[in-house]
């Protein structure tokens, strides 16, 4: 009996709550006595003296909260803005110099292999091959853990999605004007000098070698495209049975009787495919991957000049404690 009546002597447990607590101290902090407060809530002095304190903890916890908070948002906004510098920097139009291989034997005529957009620079793209042809285009930064939150920021009917497709489906034709180009080419060299192309003869077969096809497909885009014709035959050499490239220290030749008339049966074969409907079709996508790329990197940089990237992705919900 003794116990119980002690327990119901003792006094009750306040349940003061966070909201109440913050009134406490900022009553306090504008001057009010803690005795004052306590008198006018009917409470204890140490209950108040205990809650103000309490809450100054909390307050300090949650603006550290904040500040992490602010930093991990400014840090989600940078990788953001990071990832699509990236995606703008291989924004290109390919330089015709540069050499994508359609003219070489492959084992297999579907696979995926990487070009180089500019051979300074290092960006490249996938090129998906299906049949012998390409059949699609994926960028590296397509993958990356982030592209799928970029595209819930910006949304998904953003014009900068319009954009980067249509450069894609352009930087794809011009992908497939080049193959064909690189066919036509070695068709023709193939019967205007009666020798196969080979990447490499194990029986010292006369033949022609893929640096040939690079050479043509050079000279005949960079013509096409209005550039005046360059001086390669005297870069030239006939030595045995090989024709060297003496720019790219590469053979055109192997084993051949007189390379001096492969030579001379150059400069009338390029003059045929400039006027070829393979030439002409690569001039009409080239440029027309010109006008895609500018208007894909004008959209890109308005937010990189922004320094922001609107909307919410599903990260930044999860910072948020959603």
């Amino acid at each position: 009996m003794l116990v119980k009546g002690f327990l119901r002597e003792m006094p009750k447990k306040l349940n003061i709550s966070s909201s109440q607590r913050k009134d406490w101290l900022d009553r306090h902090e504008r001057g009010e006595a803690q005795d004052a407060i306590a008198e006018a809530e009917k409470v204890n002095p140490r209950t108040v003296r205990g809650q103000i304190e309490r809450a100054r903890i909390e307050r300090a916890f949650e603006s550290a909260q904040q500040q992490q908070l602010g930093e991990a948002l400014r840090k989600h906004q940078d990788d953001m803005l990071d990832l699509l510098k990236r995606t703008r920097m291989g924004i290109e139009v390919p330089s015709v110099n540069i050499d994508f291989g359609f003219g070489e034997p492959v084992d297999s005529p579907d696979r995926e292999f990487t070009i180089p957009l500019e051979a300074a620079e290092g960006y490249a793209v996938n090129v998906i091959i299906h049949g012998g042809q390409p059949i699609g285009i994926r960028q590296a930064e397509e993958e990356s853990r982030l592209w799928r939150p970029l595209k819930q920021h910006l949304g998904n009917k953003n014009p900068l999605w319009h954009h980067l497709a249509d450069w894609q489906r352009a930087l794809l034709k011009e992908v497939q004007a080049r193959a064909a180009l690189s066919h036509a080419i070695k068709k023709r060299i193939e019967v205007a000098c009666g020798l196969p192309v080979l990447v490499q003869s194990k029986e010292q077969q006369p033949h022609l070698t893929t640096a040939i096809i690079r050479l043509i497909q050079t000279e005949v885009a960079n013509r096409s495209l209005g550039e005046p014709p360059s001086d390669f035959p005297a870069r030239l050499q006939a030595s045995g049975g090989s024709l060297n490239d003496t720019r790219t220290a590469s053979y055109l030749t192997e084993y051949v009787a007189e390379p001096e008339k492969v030579k001379y049966a150059l400069s009338g074969i390029i003059r045929g495919l400039v006027d070829s409907d393979e030439a002409r079709g690569m001039v009409r996508v080239h440029q027309e991957l010109i006008d895609c790329t500018r208007k894909t990197r004008d959209e890109m940089e308005d937010y990189l000049l922004l320094h922001h990237i609107p909307g919410r992705c599903s990260l930044c919900k999860k910072l948020g404690g959603q």
